[in-house]
């Protein structure tokens, strides 16, 4: 079959790979029919999270399930499904400390064997450990293309607006308007209760996603954000999430959080950063950083099929998988048109 392939550091190909077949009673495999490309699959790409090559690319995943194991029940063949990036056992201590995307037995998918060496989703079928903890039945008023959205970024998002603890009248800001700010935008709005959202991004028409997403006011600097925030009765932001991941975006989420404030940083850095904690301490700041909670996908289904959350505007193009390696040389290099790539197959 077909897949994404991290043949070297900054190189995908597109390649002949073995099928995937049962090796454990709990496993499923998935046709795939949508992917997506990541900003974590660049920064493997990249040579940042993983030193290993060799693999297929791709956590982000829908299809239709095409065989399971024997010890799978609530899973059936020809099932329209999302996955979760990691798979998790359920069993182990931090699955059942709730940390189950540090599963001790799991991993993330595509991300090679750093992170326990599973199939990535960029390719035309995928197997699946714990098939029934990581699969989620896609209703039939969710189409692919929503459903590939909210088993990765808008948990991510939803995860991140959590960690911030948001009240009804709160302000929030979120630095990076990629598919993870915008997510958080999106599950702020949707899906809390807050006051006031403001996105900052210095690309204009990634201003405009963030405002058809819920953002009261969206602006291109720390200085423009900082002027909105200061006057608040907190003198800065309630919550303050840094969805970019780069040294100077955490710099700007300190500098604009008020007293009592509390800063998300889902974002993965391309290297260490640093944090100004005597702010941190005499301003009563807390700092959160962590994965997005993967338990989270049957609630944001539901909310998919009720009609409070459509993700969908985030999407800049739609591409074949032929077309993948292609897209990850433009990702690399920046290109400012660039948001969120679905992937059909």
């Amino acid at each position: 079959m077909k897949a994404a392939y991290y043949e070297r550091s900054g190189t995908v190909l597109l390649a002949e790979v073995d099928e995937p077949v049962i090796l454990r009673p709990t496993d499923a495999v998935v046709r795939v029919t949508t992917s997506a490309i990541c900003g974590s699959d660049l920064t493997i790409v990249g040579g940042h999270m993983t030193p290993a090559t060799g693999f297929t690319l791709g956590h982000e995943y829908v299809g239709v399930v095409t065989a399971v194991g024997e010890g799978v029940t609530k899973i059936k063949v020809g099932d329209r499904v999302a996955g979760s990036p990691a798979s998790y056992c359920g069993a182990c201590e931090n699955c059942r400390r709730g940390l189950v995307a540090l599963c001790s037995r799991g991993g993330i998918h595509g991300s090679g064997p750093s992170f326990g060496a599973l199939d990535g989703g960029q390719a035309e079928a995928i197997r699946v450990p714990w098939a029934e903890q990581v699969l989620a039945v896609i209703p039939d008023s969710v189409p692919d293309e929503t459903a590939v959205l909210l088993a990765d970024v808008m948990m991510t998002g939803l995860t991140s607006v959590r960690a911030t603890r948001l009240q009804p009248t709160d302000t929030l800001v979120v630095f990076g308007c990629g598919p993870i700010g915008l997510s958080a935008v999106h599950a702020a709005r949707r899906l809390t209760a807050v006051d006031r959202i403001i996105a900052v991004d210095p690309v204009e028409h990634r201003l405009d996603v963030a405002r058809s997403l819920g953002a009261d006011e969206a602006v291109a600097s720390v200085e423009e954000a900082e002027a909105l925030v200061r006057p608040s009765r907190h003198d800065g932001a309630d919550g303050v999430i840094d969805a970019a991941g780069a040294q100077a975006s955490l710099d700007a989420a300190v500098r604009v959080a008020g007293q009592g404030a509390r800063i998300a940083v889902p974002a993965i850095g391309h290297g260490p950063m640093t944090i100004d904690f005597r702010t941190l301490l005499f301003r009563s700041i807390d700092v959160w950083t962590g994965l997005g909670d993967v338990l989270l996908i049957d609630d944001l289904m539901e909310a998919a099929a009720l009609g409070r959350i459509d993700p969908r505007p985030m999407i800049s193009h739609h591409i074949g998988l032929d077309e993948v390696p292609s897209y990850y040389e433009r990702m690399a290099a920046r290109d400012p048109d660039i948001v969120k790539i679905v992937v059909s197959l």
